[in-house]
């Protein structure tokens, strides 16, 4: 008896999907756009934010692309949900938030960010 529930319990660990097979994990991805006089009131938003939403927020705003971003660093002085500056390629993850750099324009497809460059403009 007990090598016919060995056996059963072999099978199901078996049939159940490895860890890098299974679906990932759903979660609302909230994009926040702003002007270049948006950084008050996103340090006025982020701290009212709870650390453990379960969303994911990405910042675009409007950037010289010129000029390095330092925002990342500014939101993050003003809560306790990790920000960061999004890259090429890193995955979506909920419970922080990802600031676009500038002179980029980002799409996120299997829950990883897609970047490419902007063209010049005038």
């Amino acid at each position: 008896m007990a090598q016919a529930a060995r056996k059963a319990s072999t099978r199901k660990a078996r049939t159940s999907p490895r860890q890098d097979e299974r679906e990932p994990a759903l979660f609302p991805v909230i994009g926040i756009g702003a002007s270049a006089g948006g950084i008050a009131a996103l340090q006025k938003f982020f701290p009212e934010v709870p650390a453990d939403s379960g969303f994911a927020y990405v910042v675009i705003q409007h950037l010289d692309a010129e000029h390095e971003s330092v925002l990342a660093s500014i939101i993050q002085r003003s809560t306790a949900i990790e920000t960061q500056t999004a890259i090429e390629g890193a995955e979506v993850e909920p419970n922080n938030i990802y600031v676009i750099p500038p002179g980029v324009s980002v799409t996120i497809r299997g829950q990883r960010f897609n970047m490419a460059k902007m063209a010049a403009t005038r």
